[in-house]
């Protein structure tokens, strides 16, 4: 078995994003496909202030076919949700409420990031 060293979203942005987007001129576009994981990370980046300050667009993958019907139907997303100490539909709707909260506070013009959301998985 190997150990790998991970960071969080919100570690990501604080440490090495957000220094380069606070430079003038700067322009910053993530794409973010985290199989799943966007559920935990995108709520915390929102809650910590850094999303919205370091990112002109964040392109984000979800993954929703893993909520049909708000059960859990991925076993991977499961345990994730449950090292979390959050159920799935806990997780989907913290998520929910996080990126309804940035697409308004970017229509206000209190956050630069322009959310593009895609779920390849929806017909």
């Amino acid at each position: 078995t190997y150990t790998v060293p991970t960071v969080s979203f919100d570690w990501l942005l604080q440490r090495h994003v957000l220094p380069v987007a606070m430079q003038p001129g700067a322009r910053v576009f993530i794409k973010f496909d985290a199989e799943g994981a966007e559920y935990a990370a995108i709520p915390a980046a929102m809650k910590s202030g850094a999303l919205c300050q370091s990112a002109d667009a964040l392109q984000l993958e979800t993954h929703e076919h893993m909520f049909a019907g708000g059960v859990e139907t991925d076993a991977r997303l499961a345990r994730k949700a449950r090292s979390n100490w959050m159920s799935t539909n806990e997780l989907a709707i913290n998520f929910k409420k996080a990126t309804k909260e940035l697409e308004g506070l970017h229509a206000a013009g209190r956050c630069r990031t322009h959310l593009i959301m895609m779920d390849p998985w929806k017909n």
